[in-house]
């Protein structure tokens, strides 16, 4: 179909288009186009103090998301969608090319037992101007009321950044 369509009954013309999306699991090329979805997503004075959009943050969490990546030991699996091309398909070395990356989401698996805490699962030294004692605040409370919800019964979680 064109993409622009003119309809005589009503004489207005929209465009049509057809977004394509592809979810696979992270690849250490895909963390630069991570890291613009995470830190879109947590916005404002107490995400950017803990979260924050510097170099060093940036830095932070691209070592932690390699990490996870290159230790599947750790049961950390991340995944990314990506914005594809209608034509995108197998067409050889093309195929291997991934469009922008629109969305991510961290899947943690909890094996059993107590939920570990979040320096084992990110980067244990936290970004400059931050401080493990906020971060502990921060995740400590979340832990908690994990365990709560789920006891120590193997499970998986997952953490979204649209």
């Amino acid at each position: 179909a064109p993409l622009i369509q003119q309809h005589d009954s009503t004489r207005y013309q929209y465009i049509s288009f057809t977004m394509v999306f592809k979810v696979s699991p992270a690849t250490p090329s895909d963390i630069p186009g991570i890291l613009p979805v995470f830190f879109s997503s947590f916005v404002g004075p107490r995400a950017e103090a803990l979260f924050p959009p510097t170099e060093s943050g940036k830095k932070w969490l691209a070592d932690s998301i390699e990490a996870a990546i290159a230790n599947p030991e750790l049961g950390i699996q991340w995944v990314v969608a990506t914005e594809e091309s209608e034509s995108s398909g197998d067409e050889g070395a093309e195929a291997e090319k991934k469009g922008k990356v629109v969305a991510n989401a961290m899947w943690v698996k909890h094996s059993g037992g107590e939920v570990s805490p979040w320096n084992k699962r990110m980067r244990a030294e936290p970004p400059e101007g931050v401080t493990v004692e906020a971060l502990d605040g921060f995740f400590g409370p979340m832990t908690r009321q994990h365990h709560k919800a789920m006891g120590e019964r193997p499970h998986f979680c997952k953490f979204l950044q649209p």
